[in-house]
């Protein structure tokens, strides 16, 4: 039998469902969904049915290029962004909302 105290240590170590703090909105060409900060924006717009072009999924063939309307985004790479806001989504990841296009 395990005492109260085991149950809430259990129980804290569950993530509650009402906790947002990995979840971004990211809006591209006009579609809006809920996305998070932990996955690269190629393959959340690929889970969402968007598809953009891509090739290497490793930053090289900058074929997966985007660009970046609002927001910031941590990059995987040193070159994964321009200087006028165009990103490599296989090497992007939110770190909040976005709004983004082709």
């Amino acid at each position: 039998m395990s005492s109260p105290y085991e149950k809430k240590l259990e129980m804290s170590l569950i993530p509650s469902i009402t906790d947002t703090t990995n979840q971004v909105w990211i809006e591209f060409n006009g579609l809006c969904f809920l996305g998070n900060k932990q996955h690269v924006l190629l393959e959340q717009l690929k889970e969402q049915g968007i598809e953009i072009p891509y090739s290497c999924r490793a930053g090289i063939c900058r074929v997966c290029q985007i660009k970046i309307i609002i927001g910031e985004v941590k990059t995987l790479t040193q070159d994964a962004m321009d200087k006028d806001g165009n990103i490599i989504s296989c090497c992007c990841i939110p770190k909040g909302n976005l709004k983004l296009s082709d």
